[in-house]
């Protein structure tokens, strides 16, 4: 896989200013998730106003950001305003980082083993060559020698652990990271973690409802079927929160629609109404205005129908709620 771009140094410095903040306010998880960002791009304006940031970070990594992490991120962007009204935050999103495909292949490229083999190889190679044979003794790595450690401290660990299964790799990535920290080990163990446990990544590829030009796409990442809209993504709607059960339901899609920019803060029913209004819009869209309507505008009456009868009472109650696709 191809290595990625960084940033800026006044981005760079933001960043780490906006880590210090979350470190300070005991959010280690949201400092390391900043940890994985590659590119930063921060909109322009007057300094006491808010404005959006969108954090680039390897397409592996995208469903490791969850709502609650963007917002903490986006509170500390916040902190950092000249001045202005305490509630206005920038808001933050997280997209796919754009590789440069004529770099040398550098850490992401094979298999979860040979990743994880690579990544922690790259952790511990700020050790000196000297003590490197004893700091891998310490994780139960075999015995070796400094003179083998001079030739390559990378291939020294390879060496050692390179037939080691993936449980006995994900257990030394553990105890490695906490050491010698390295964010590229660390994502790489959070992924493995989520689809161990059966924590789901953000929905990938969910885009729907244009009520204007089609969404133009281009495939970022074949591996972990990653795409990003190029044009026209103001008219459609891209949902992009982890399942939260077995379906994805329509009080599900209420929640988020209320959550989101477009939704304004609405609650409840007026939530509800407002993307059903909004779904309503994209319905028949090649369709002569003048015309009868169309099959899908004959069968979204019924459809609302439905959610009146089976509708789960508010986000997390024990009824299932009608399937939203």
């Amino acid at each position: 896989m191809p290595e990625y771009g960084g940033m800026d140094a006044a981005a760079r410095q933001k960043i780490e200013t906006v880590n210090q903040l979350l470190l300070k306010a005991g959010n280690q998880h949201g400092a390391r998730l900043l940890s994985l960002v590659d590119e930063v791009e921060i909109g322009t304006g007057e300094p006491w106003n808010p404005t959006s940031v969108v954090l680039r970070v390897r397409p592996l990594f995208l469903g490791l950001f969850r709502p609650a992490d963007l917002d903490a991120i986006a509170a500390g962007f916040s902190q950092l305003k000249v001045f202005g009204r305490q509630n206005d935050e920038h808001r933050v999103t997280v997209a796919p980082a754009l590789a440069d495909p004529f770099a040398p292949t550098g850490l992401g490229s094979g298999t979860e083993t040979m990743q994880l083999c690579d990544a922690i190889a790259e952790a511990l190679h700020p050790v000196s060559a000297y003590k490197l044979p004893d700091v891998c003794r310490s994780f139960g790595l075999a015995d070796g020698d400094s003179d083998e450690a001079m030739g390559s401290k990378r291939a020294y660990v390879r060496h050692r652990i390179s037939d080691w299964s993936l449980d006995q790799l994900l257990r030394l990535g553990n105890a490695v990271v906490e050491k010698h920290y390295l964010p590229f080990l660390w994502g790489l163990l959070q992924v493995s973690a989520g689809s161990r446990t059966g924590v789901m990544p953000a929905f990938k590829n969910l885009i729907f409802a244009a009520d204007g030009p089609k969404p133009e796409l281009r495939l970022v990442d074949a591996v972990s079927n990653t795409i990003e809209i190029t044009r026209n993504a103001q008219f459609c709607l891209v949902y992009d929160r982890p399942l939260t059960g077995d379906e994805l339901t329509w009080a599900d899609l209420v929640t988020w629609w209320a959550a989101s920019p477009a939704g304004q803060g609405a609650s409840g029913q007026e939530a509800a109404r407002q993307l059903w209004r909004r779904l309503w819009r994209s319905l028949d869209r090649d369709r002569d205005p003048e015309a009868d309507p169309g099959p899908e505008r004959q069968m979204f009456p019924g459809l609302r129908g439905r959610t009146r009868q089976v509708r789960r009472p508010s986000p997390g109650a024990d009824s299932p709620g009608l399937p939203a696709l």
